[in-house]
């Protein structure tokens, strides 16, 4: 998971400072192969990601950037939003019940408490 959404957030990086139609291409055609190795997973815990995600690709290839930008955007907030709750495993899959009700470790040293 976190593999695709780095994808996606250097390709809106790159649509944000325009670069070339070929730089671009290359960006889209690699977030469409990490896509769909994690389509499957992904779809499980965040299916809304994987329809903006679908609908990026799409937008990017028929050239109107400003909807990929939007669409890949919206697939990297909710992805982060995933991985920052708990809900999935940076490797794709789910969390496992035993941990599912626990909450998140603080590795904040100013505000952890020990003990």
């Amino acid at each position: 998971m976190i593999q695709l959404r780095r994808r996606l957030n250097l390709l809106v990086a790159a649509l944000t400072l325009t670069e070339t139609r070929s730089e671009v291409d290359t960006l889209v055609a690699a977030l469409a192969d990490t896509a769909a190795a994690a389509e499957q997973c992904v779809g499980r815990v965040a299916p809304a990601a994987v329809a903006e995600i679908r609908g990026g690709l799409a937008d990017a290839r028929s050239g109107q950037f400003d909807g990929t930008r939007s669409a890949l955007l919206a697939a990297s907030h909710q992805l982060t939003g995933l991985l920052r709750d708990g809900v999935a495993s940076p490797t794709l899959g789910l969390r496992s019940a035993r941990s599912a009700g626990r909450p998140a470790r603080d590795r904040n040293p100013a505000t952890r408490r020990d003990g």
